[in-house]
Parts: structure tokens; sequence; C-alpha cells
């Protein structure tokens, strides 16, 4: 995999993405002065047609004509875009271009919108030398926004189909493997620990599942909540949350017991 910087060739700024200790949801790109690497390295991700921040595995993606970085959600088309000569073409929609805002000062806005051959659409791809390497994935901690100890946890360390999906207080990454999550290449959330999927729909509490693509096993991250194929959403129960305590699935009200957040390792 090959790393590089996107530099505007109308004002000589790099799509950046803030720093930031916990990244929101929705975090727009912009223009910014050459600084460190980590915050101006992406790649392109071949099997999902998305270019990625190198630093948490975000996607480019649009809301409305703004250009900002989410997780992967399969089926959003507002996240296949691909770079053609000095040009980046959304995947669906190939008249569409990204462009910088035509002026020179630090944190200009990064948008899309119909080509029109201005230098404001056009970018050089600054390869990183030494910095080629294999599809590393990402892992996180999905903490839970009503209770901000708490993270989605395997239960027990349990390796297999099954074993309950609950909430834990966030331990150390030595010894968090069953509280450590990642998305396959289709945008699916799946257990470091086991590289199982959750299943959960209709109200049933959250379980571990071999994937087999049912609606009720594609969960991924939308928003402030995770969202499955069904529709619903995972939350806790608005009782006293206590260590252990079941996760499930319903309805999505944006209520605050369904929010969540990713914290990236």
């Amino acid at each position: 995999m090959s790393y590089y910087i996107i530099r505007s060739r109308l004002n000589n700024l790099r799509i950046d993405v803030p720093s930031k200790q916990h990244l929101e949801t929705g975090t727009p790109a912009t223009a910014w002065l050459a600084k460190t690497w980590s915050d101006q390295l992406w790649y392109d991700h071949p099997d999902t047609g998305t270019i990625r921040w190198k630093k948490t595995d975000h996607c480019l993606d649009l809301e409305d004509d703004i250009v900002v970085v989410n997780p992967y959600c399969h089926g959003n088309t507002g996240q296949l875009w691909r770079r053609d000569g000095l040009l980046i073409r959304q995947g669906s929609n190939p008249s569409q271009v990204i462009r910088i805002e035509e002026n020179f000062i630090p944190g200009a806005k990064v948008t899309a919108g119909r080509e029109s051959g201005s230098v404001s659409e056009q970018f050089d791809f600054l390869q990183v030398p030494g910095l080629d390497e294999p599809y590393e994935r990402r892992t996180f901690y999905v903490v839970s926004e009503y209770n901000s100890r708490m993270v989605l946890d395997v239960r027990r360390e349990r390796a297999t189909a099954g074993t309950d999906v609950i909430v834990w207080p966030k331990k150390s990454r030595s010894q968090s493997k069953n509280q450590l999550w990642y998305f396959d290449t289709r945008g699916v959330i799946r257990s470091a620990l086991n590289d199982l999927v959750i299943e959960a729909q209709y109200g049933s509490s959250a379980k571990m599942a071999t994937h087999e693509r049912h609606a009720c096993q594609e969960w991924t991250f939308v928003e402030q909540g995770l969202i499955s194929k069904t529709g619903e959403c995972l939350e806790l129960s608005e009782d006293d949350v206590q260590d252990g305590s079941p996760v499930y699935s319903a309805k999505f009200y944006d209520n605050p017991n369904q929010r969540w957040r990713l914290e990236f390792v």
C-alpha cells in the first residue's frame, strides 16, 4: 500500500484532518500548511473504492457539498472517490470532483461540485517514500456516550459464536482484545478477538456470530450510533448500567442510551 499527500495546485495547501483526541463523525477536511505527515497521509482502498486517512482509516465522504471524513459505511455512495490524473472524482457521479475553496488561507474549506476546469480542482499526489506497507486494520473501542466508563465487550473473552456482547469498563490495551473492534473491507464491525460479527434484531440482546451476511449482522457506525441493515441500533437499558450489562437492538430514536463513539487505538 502506498501513502500520499494531497497538495492543491491552487495554493499548495494540503488536504488535512484536524487533530483531535476523539475524531467526531463528519469532521470536515480542511486545506492546511505542510505539517506532521500523520495528519496528511491518505491511501486508496481498492476493495471499497474509497480514499482513506491513514491515521484512523476514515474515508473521504460528502455531506451536502462539504468534504468530511467518516468511518466506512457500505452502500454510502458519498464515500466513493478515485484519483483521476490531477482530479479526485466521485465514483458514483463522475462529473463531481473535489475542490479547494479559492483562497490562500490555511483552513480553507474542501468542497465538491461539478467539474469546471478550475485550478482549484487540481491536485498533486505526493508519494511518501519508505511508507509503503501492507494494509493493517485499525482497531477501536466502542464507547457508550450514555456512560463513558463503558465500552462494548465480548463476555469473558470467549471466542465462540453465541457469546454475549456486553458493556464493561475500558481495560488497558494489552488486556483488552475482547473490547477491540475493527471494520472489515465491507464496513462491517468485527471483533478483534475472534473476527466474528455482532448479531441482534427485534429487541434481542447482542451476541457474537459467524458472518452469513444477514441484515441483522451488518452493523456499522453511522452518526452517533451503531446501525444495522435492518435499520435498528444498539442500545443500553436506561436503567442502572452495571459492569456486564447486556446490549440490545432497538429502533433508533437518537436517545442518549443509543449513542456511541469510536476511540481508535
